[in-house]
This record gives structure tokens, sequence and C-alpha cells, in this order.
């Protein structure tokens, strides 16, 4: 399947994507991804730059293991010549074989404790493995908009987002979006826009969207809440579960944290706060770079 097909139909059914340069991409309909799993695998693609993702993935937690074991040799061999206990060394050698031979279940955690060294983000990296809300990055990280029908999604609202979104929706609908009406969200603000005329998107003045504005954020023809996205409300000793890996931990909120962190496809390094917690099954600290995924103890 040709992922970047360009598709022209006068009746938009399913879901696509609107990409930064207003051009619309099937994720739907007769193609084998939804919204989510396009972004998904679109993200795969670019970390494993062609590979095949779990080969990629596979490799980059072999090349860590490897240099942890070159510097254990290297401890070992000046622990010899002193004619010291090597034990704790011949254990840590030992562990690190146990986890070359379990590579997926110790990606995630690998990866979090080797972050400075990675070309990648962890976000980009949950990302790839299904977790957290793709759409929501995409749109944030990339500056797409998603399209479903007659309903809008996008991060911002600017004239250059309002351009995108005018081009993107007459590549779908042709002629017809001329006396077309849609719904427009935007994440950032969380502003709802509803029954929004093409005319009114392509002119680029959002002063004229003001009329439009409304603090519904509820699809009153099927009772659903089509835009309205969980928000949490977390504080320092709170509890609950996190991903790591394929599996859910138990943590325990202890703070936030500034740092930095290379977020986005393009790398860019940004002062992030990032909530840290301790693993209660093992102890260990980490951070939540995708809270997200943080589940509260009910």
């Amino acid at each position: 399947m040709n992922w970047y097909k360009i598709i022209k139909i006068s009746q938009v059914r399913g879901e696509f994507w609107i990409n930064e340069s207003g051009q619309v991409i099937e994720a739907s309909g007769d193609g084998d991804y939804n919204h989510e799993g396009y972004v998904i695998e679109t993200i795969k693609g670019l970390l494993s730059d062609g590979y095949e993702y779990e080969d990629w993935k596979n490799q980059q937690v072999l090349e860590i293991l490897e240099e942890k074991k070159e510097e254990l040799e290297e401890q070992k061999a000046n622990l010899e010549e002193k004619g010291e206990d090597t034990k704790p060394i011949d254990d840590a050698l030992y562990e690190i074989w146990e986890m070359s031979q379990e590579t997926e279940y110790h990606s995630y955690q690998l990866f979090l404790d080797n972050i400075d060294n990675l070309d990648f983000s962890i976000e980009d990296f949950e990302i790839a493995e299904g977790q957290g809300d793709a759409r929501r990055y995409a749109m944030k990280n990339w500056g797409w908009k998603r399209l479903e029908g007659n309903n809008v999604e996008t991060w911002s609202l600017t004239k250059g987002d309002m351009r995108v979104i005018a081009d993107g929706l007459y590549d779908a609908y042709d002629e017809a979006v001329k006396n077309s009406n849609f719904n427009i969200y935007v994440y950032g603000n969380e502003k709802y826009y509803p029954d929004v005329p093409w005319s009114t998107i392509e002119s680029l003045d959002i002063k004229f969207l003001r009329e439009f504005n409304s603090n519904m954020i509820t699809n009153a023809d099927n009772n659903m809440n089509w835009y309205k996205f969980s928000q949490k409300e977390l504080t320092e000793g709170m509890r609950g579960t996190y991903p790591v890996g394929r599996v859910r931990v138990p943590v325990v909120l202890t703070g936030l944290k500034r740092t930095k962190a290379p977020l986005g496809v393009a790398r860019k390094m940004i002062d992030v706060d990032i909530w840290e917690a301790v693993d209660e099954s093992s102890n260990r600290k980490m951070l939540l770079w995708n809270i997200d995924n943080f589940q509260v103890n009910s």
C-alpha cells in the first residue's frame, strides 16, 4: 500500500491526516491503519531509518549492553591485576548476558537509563511502542491535522494552521468544500469552533472565528465526547502504575524535575518539567516522560 497516496474525493469518509503541506493522507478505509496506527508506523520508520523496526530496536539494546560489558571487563581486568575480588563484576556481566537474551523486555528501561546517549527521544520510542496518544503527538510535533468527516483537530490555530487546514480540506472535498462547514477543535487551548464555513477558514482571518467559538466539547449528534481528552491533577506522593516495556509497574510520584530533552522528530533540545517517580517493585528512580501513560490507583 502507498501510505502517502494523495486522495481526491468529493466526500471524506473514514479517517485522514492533513500533513504540514496541506495534503490529505488516507489513514483508514481501504488502508491498513487508523489515525493512531498511521502515526505509529511513521515514527517506527523514522526511528529505524528504513530497517525493520524490531531489528533496529534489538540492535540499539545490544549496543548499549556491549558498551556496558566493555566497561565492566575493563574494571574486572584492573581488579584481577590487584588480586581483588571480581565476583560483583562477574555478577553484573551475567546480568548483562541475561538482558541480551530478552532485549524486548529490557529495552525501555535501558533507554531511560541511557537517555543522554540516545539519538532519539523517549517520547518518540513510546509512541512507536503504542504508548501515549499518537494522534496528539502528530498534531503537536509534526503540525498535522486530524480529519474525520467534517471534524478537524489541530494543535494550534494560527494563520499558518488555517492555511494548511483550508488547503487540506480543498484537497479532500474539491469544489464541494466551498459549500461545506466544519467543526474545529484546538488541542493546545481546548477551544472548539463548530459549524465553521470553509470560506472563513480560507480567509485566514482568526478574528472571524470568534463568533463560532464554543465552550461545548461534545458531539450532540451521537452523544459522544469526540474532542475532550483527560487532564490529570497530579500531586507528590500519588500512587499508580506506569508502563515499562510491555508490563506496568507500581510507582509513586516524588516531584517534578526540570531537564532538557530532545522532543519530536526535529530532536530540538528544550527545557521540560518531567515527573520523577520511584518504581515500588524495584525501588528504582525513574522519569515519567509520557505522563499520559500514568494510571492513578483507584
